[in-house]
């Protein structure tokens, strides 16, 4: 379990977390619902705290993850290719492909 710095909840998914229907999604196994995760759709007092971060992704210096860890630029290997992207060290959140 992980812990969102901001509202203190825990949480086993940022994903599910994040947004307003997660749980039922989840449940439902609506997955690509799901991962289709925008502004429009994630709670309300969430979106602030997610806009700091991910505008952060642009500059050199990164601020933390919602959940309190690192965020790394990393390589995703998929059908023989490679694929930058930012991932937190903690909970796994990916939060940008580059």
């Amino acid at each position: 379990m992980y812990k969102y710095r901001v509202c203190g909840k825990e949480f086993k998914n940022l994903l599910v977390h994040l947004r307003i229907n997660g749980v039922e999604l989840l449940k439902n196994e609506e997955i690509i619902e799901l991962l289709c995760l925008s502004e429009y759709n994630m709670k309300r007092d969430h979106i602030n705290e997610f806009r700091k971060v991910k505008n952060s992704l642009n500059m050199d210096s990164l601020e933390k993850c919602l959940c309190g860890g690192n965020i790394v630029s990393d390589l995703w290997y998929k059908n023989s290719n490679l694929f930058p992207i930012n991932i937190c060290e903690e909970c796994g959140f990916v939060w940008e492909q580059l």
